[in-house]
């Protein structure tokens, strides 16, 4: 069996000299955001599996699945203003059920269920299975026949068509005409003819809060990859094509690992040796990685102290039986045929079979310290006169207390 019980200084080197430039994002708010989502996707996704937990999607949606399940043993942060199911663009052609399932066995992951859409919802199923339900739609909604009762809010920046509502109770507010059967309730049409930005009004908000999460993400992840250290306790242990990450907190509240893409090539079975709860962050560098080793069962227990950032992935292939720990590639087009438990946050989104997203999230304690901009790091270096040390300034300088 090969041993390596910590990084040497030379690969530490190689990963401080390939570090990305850092995203123009708030790194602190997209930690927040992988506590607050558990799928992100930042382009479209045609949907065919379960989300346990909440979902935000920057693009289209399509498909046929459920979002917010909840799982009775694992959860996420919970956030009375964010919505189930978040979608900055369309959704189309799909049958999509909202719920608002256990989080964690602990109450529920949001208090009612609850989507909101920026642009519309074309020929579409949009299925809201928990009450009180509040449902936002910046375009025309047509397709679906949603039933609103007592403390139901629905606001349609245009008009529906092509279903009918059952109304009974609570408020619909339209931008335009609406057809159903209205035997309750607040009702105001024609919105828009009073105010030409009413649409504006709905959809405004949620196309900002997409863009605010799209650019933290990649902030985090940019801030996450530039972590480095020189000395590091944490290591890992072959044995055939075995793996096994040996973590250790390095001091400031965290453990690192570094690896490339290709070290994972022959790996086939991946265990988790971690003796605390401290956050570990597992740095991958890369653009196509592809992972096929099946992870122990035992490592389900850190699900939500790990995250996997995979800074300049392209193309993310999950292959093997499990995946345990949140998956950060804002920019990777991401095909999955296995479950993953944990946060997720890609740029784009195949759903292979059995590509299932499960709770919990990540719920790591991580204080994120600015980094310098590009100017600040001349004086810097000016200043100590010394490379080396300049170096390990710079090694410090993204870093968890």
């Amino acid at each position: 069996m090969l041993k390596r019980s910590t990084f040497a200084v030379v690969l530490g080197l190689a990963t401080f000299a390939s570090a990305p430039a850092l995203a123009s994002g708030d790194a602190t708010a997209g930690l927040e955001a992988l506590k607050n989502y558990n799928l992100i996707v930042l382009g479209d996704v045609n949907l065919k599996h379960d989300v346990e937990g909440k979902m935000l999607v920057g693009g289209n949606l399509t498909g046929t699945s459920q979002v917010g399940i909840g799982n009775s043993s694992q959860g996420q942060a919970t956030s009375a203003d964010i919505p189930v199911l978040t979608v900055g663009g369309n959704v189309v052609n799909a049958d999509i059920k909202v719920h608002n399932g256990s989080n964690g066995g602990v109450g529920t992951i949001s208090t009612g269920g609850s989507a909101s859409v920026a642009g519309n919802v074309t020929n579409s199923w949009l299925t809201m299975n928990s009450t009180p339900r509040t449902v936002n739609v910046g375009g025309d909604f047509t397709g679906s026949n949603p039933n609103i009762d007592t403390g139901d809010i629905y606001n349609i920046g245009g008009s529906f068509s092509s279903g009918s509502i059952n109304q009974n109770g609570g408020t619909l507010n339209v931008g335009g005409t609406a057809s159903g059967n209205f035997n309750g309730g607040t009702r105001n049409f024609n919105l828009s003819a009073g105010d030409p930005g009413y649409a504006a009004s709905i959809s405004a908000p949620i196309t900002a809060t997409v863009e605010k999460v799209s650019a933290d993400v990649q902030a985090l992840s940019s801030a996450l990859a530039s972590l480095n250290m020189l000395s590091n306790p944490s290591g890992f242990d072959l044995s055939g094509t075995a793996m096994t990450l040996n973590a250790v907190d390095n001091g400031a509240g965290y453990a690192l690992f570094s690896f490339n893409a290709a070290d994972f090539a022959s790996i086939t079975n991946l265990t988790y040796n971690f003796a605390d709860t401290t956050p570990v962050i597992i740095n991958v560098f890369g653009t196509d990685v592809t992972l096929g080793f099946n992870s122990a069962g035992s490592n389900r227990d850190y699900n939500q102290q790990v995250i996997w950032n995979f800074v300049d992935a392209e193309t993310l292939n999950f292959a093997g039986n499990m995946f345990h720990g949140s998956v950060l590639a804002p920019n990777a087009s991401l095909l999955i045929h296995t479950p993953i438990e944990g946060s997720v946050v890609v740029g784009s989104y195949t759903d292979g079979s059995g590509g299932e997203i499960h709770l919990g999230t990540f719920n790591g304690n991580l204080n994120l310290v600015p980094v310098p901009e590009p100017a600040t790091w001349a004086m810097m270096i000016a200043g100590f006169g010394l490379a080396g040390a300049a170096l390990r300034r710079r090694a410090l300088a993204v870093r968890f207390a």
